[in-house]
Parts: C-alpha cells; structure tokens; sequence
C-alpha cells in the first residue's frame, strides 16, 4: 500500500504536536509499503537531520509544501497567536499541492495527520482517494466555573478559540470534512462527542497520545529510586505556561501545603505567556524559595527532574491527552488531575488521584489534601505511582498505532471500494 501523509508538523527534535506527526509517520511507513510525505518546510531541515541520522526510514519520500516559515516571537503571547497562524498557512500550501494531481499518482490512500484539531477542516477531502483523518483533538471544552483563575492574555485565548469554534462548525467546508472522511481517529471522548454533534456517522476509532516503547523503557527506569518525601516532597508539571493548566490553583495549594510545614518542591517544567503571572503570584504567597520555573527543561536534566519527582501536578481546565503526563506517570510520579477531557480518560483511581471539577476554592482544597496524603501515606503514594506506570505501559505504547492504522486504512479503502 502506498499512503500520501499530510502534516503540518512533523519532528523528532521538537514539542509534542511535531512528536505526534513523527511518531505516526513511523507508524504508517511499518505498515505501509511506501509512505510520501507532503511536509511543512518549517520541518524540512529537522527531518533531512533525521534522515541523516537514520531515524527516518528509507520508505519515506518528503515533499515539501509552502514557503520558508518565519521564525516564532520570543514573547510567549505571541508565538501562541502565530501557532494558529502557521497552521493555516500550511493548511493553504497543502491544498495548492494537492490540486496537483501528479502528487496522488499511485497512492491507494490519503492520511492528514496533523494538525490535532478539526476546526481548519482537512485538505484531503475531494482528492478521489480513500481518507484517513487523525488523530484529532480539539474537541475539550473548558471549565469555564473557573475563568476567574485564568489571566487576561489566556482569558482572551480561550475566548478566541470558543468563538472560534462556533464559527468553525458552521462552515461548509468543516462539516463536509466531518462528514465525508472514511476513517476518523480521535484523542478523547469529547472530540468524538463533538463530531457526531456535527453530523458525523462514519467510522470513528478512539486512539490517545502515545508513547515510543524505547522512551518508555528509559523513563520506566527512573522511577524506583525517589529521594525520601518526608524530607522533601518533590512536586512537578509541565506544558505550555497557559491560564488553562491550572497552575494557579496549584501555587495556591502549594501555599496551603506550607502552612502544614510541610517541605516541597514544585518545579514547572516550560514556558508560556502565563510564566510572569504566576511567578508574581508564587512571590506574594510566599513560596519562591519553593518554586522553580525552568522554561528550557530538556534532555538528561529532565530526565532527572522525572527520577525525583513523587506528585504530578496537572490541574488542567482543558486538556487533549498530554505526552508530559504519560511521561511522569512511566517514572511513577502520582498524577493529581481534574476528571475532564484527556487526563480524566488517561488517569484511573488505579493509577492516581482523580479530583471533581467543582469550583476553584474546593479545588484548591482538594489539591492541598492529596499532596499531604501523597505524602505522609508510603503505601498510597507506591500503590498509585506503580499503577500509573503501568496504565501506561498496558495501553499507551506506540506499538497501538500500528494496529490502529491497520485497522483504518483498511476500513478506509474497503469503504471507498463498496461505495464505487
């Protein structure tokens, strides 16, 4: 089978929506017999590195779509704004491309991969060819009973992507997309709630972020040596420094955990446009000497940062299904998240602490309370931490993708081959 995969991003060097392209694109190139890839020339020069460095299988022919990329703002706020800019200027490339019919010469089947979201629809509707679409997110809705808790800069994004998303479902080209794509793969629950509301009746087939078995075996190897919590409790999270992962509510229970005279440590573990808020935040609580922001945190020094780690903190309003996550719960770091959206599916009370989404002074209690069962009950804190590293293992290794795409293109081309 020869599969033409489009995505917007696609590297092994870079953040998690790139991790999603590539890791999916080695999946498709194991069980397709030639993959051609229509790739963003952001990417272009990272995947001629990967190709050098043999990472990139010899089954893999990149095309480039569009023009150079400009570089992103070094003001977080900004960056974010052209994250969205940048898709869709790849989403446009891609449809010049593809109306070239030379491209599709030979290939039994179209997969966009990336971009996670359904709002900008996909190019690959009307090309002629059998369709795959995902995975796709996007479909999270935040907890909006706790806006008062987000700055103005995440406020006002969260807002644009709300209204965003209404206008997304009203456009033609979106919903035929929806409809017509033979095989969808979604990330969560809500994403797929979301596009039968929409008008979709084919076929969905649900399939989270996933984890490189290799990553997983170094990260597993991390977690049986963490230093004593009674002596210090050892707290981390990460992702994009936004309003919505809730890292307010968790500044504010970490200042309740001092007044306990408990010991701790919270480390964050990125950067974001909410980075000054809430070190100004971590500053009038008190808890600085506690806190560390470390927005460049990578490599062998995260690495170690997973090997101390006892807690992951991961309040998130709205959340997809976050590799940060799955990664601290392979180093048996108990996760404490909102039982919404991705994390709410990925976390199970056999492998973490799952809190109700409430209200933000309840919240906030309840955040206070784990940390101080975590730890003071050796037994508890065990328990979960193997749980959740074993939750991972048991259903999130990259080794699924392959029977998920199996089990799409199939269904895609079998579909397309009764309809004619």
């Amino acid at each position: 089978m020869k599969i033409l995969m489009v995505a917007a991003s696609c590297s092994p060097y870079r953040g998690s929506e790139h991790y999603v392209g590539w890791s999916w694109l080695i999946a498709a190139s194991r069980v397709a017999d030639h993959v051609r890839l229509l790739a963003s020339n952001f990417d272009l020069e990272e995947l001629e590195r990967a190709r050098a460095a043999g990472l990139l299988p010899v089954n893999v022919e990149i095309i480039p779509a569009g023009d150079k990329i400009w570089p992103y703002s070094k003001k977080r706020f900004i960056a974010r704004l052209q994250t969205w800019f940048r898709f869709r200027k790849y989403q446009l490339a891609a449809e010049r491309v593809l109306q070239d019919g030379r491209i599709l010469e030979g290939v039994d089947l179209v997969h966009q991969v990336t971009i996670a979201t359904w709002r900008l629809g996909t190019p690959i509707i009307g090309l002629g060819a059998p369709t795959v679409w995902g995975p796709l997110g996007g479909g999270e809705k935040l907890l909006w009973r706790y806006a008062a808790t987000l700055g103005s800069k995440s406020l006002f994004l969260e807002v644009m992507r709300s209204l965003s998303g209404r206008v997304a479902a009203l456009q033609p080209k979106v919903r035929r997309a929806v409809r017509s794509a033979k095989v969808v793969i979604v990330t969560n629950g809500d994403t797929e709630g979301l596009l039968r509301r929409l008008g979709r009746t084919g076929v969905t087939i649900r399939c989270p972020m996933l984890v490189q078995h290799e990553r997983f075996e170094k990260i597993a190897l991390l977690g049986s040596h963490k230093p004593d919590p009674k002596k210090c409790l050892y707290i981390f999270s990460g992702g994009t420094l936004e309003g919505r992962k809730g890292v307010i509510l968790c500044l504010q229970a970490l200042a309740s955990l001092k007044k306990h005279g408990v010991s701790f440590h919270f480390t964050f573990g990125h950067h974001g446009p909410d980075g000054p808020r809430c070190a100004a935040l971590a500053e009038r609580l008190g808890i600085s000497p506690e806190v560390t922001w470390a927005p460049g945190l990578g490599g062998e020094e995260y690495l170690a940062e997973l090997q101390r780690t006892h807690v992951f903190l991961f309040p998130s309003l709205r959340d997809n299904s976050p590799i940060t996550l799955l990664e601290a719960m392979i180093a048996r770091a108990v996760p404490i998240v909102l039982d919404n959206a991705g994390p709410g599916e990925t976390v199970t009370a056999e492998s973490g602490i799952l809190l109700p989404p409430t209200f933000p002074a309840d919240t906030i209690r309840r955040l206070a309370d784990a940390l101080l069962r975590l730890r003071n009950d050796d037994t508890l804190r065990e328990k979960l931490g193997e749980g959740a590293s074993r939750r991972v293992g048991e259903g999130y290794l990259d080794g699924r993708a392959d029977g998920v795409l199996r089990e799409a293109y199939d269904l895609a081309v079998s579909s397309s081959e009764a309809s004619n």
